[in-house]
């Protein structure tokens, strides 16, 4: 059975949502089956979870909250996971 969830997460980390966290994002959202989308809250523009070029067309700043939207059947699997990797700031220092 096919589900969707959402949540809101605040990018931590310094330098925002640059190349290397997205890259980690993507690799990590292609584990999962369900369709992966991303909000950027302040500019309200949408982006593929599961591309990188997109996901980077989101400039989201330290401080930008984005919404993760999955849908399918391990949607929640996959917004648990995305979310600790945004929650963590992707480990970076």
């Amino acid at each position: 059975m096919s589900k969707t969830t959402s949540g809101i997460f605040e990018i931590i980390n310094e330098r925002g949502f640059h190349a290397r966290p997205a890259s980690l994002f993507v690799q990590q959202a292609c584990v999962f089956d369900s369709k992966i989308t991303v909000r950027n809250e302040a500019t309200g523009d949408h982006a593929d979870g599961k591309s990188l070029m997109s996901l980077l067309m989101l400039a989201a700043a330290r401080g930008t909250k984005l919404t993760i939207v999955a849908e399918g059947t391990d949607a929640e699997e996959a917004l648990q996971f995305l979310g600790e990797m945004i929650a963590k700031g992707f480990d970076e220092e």
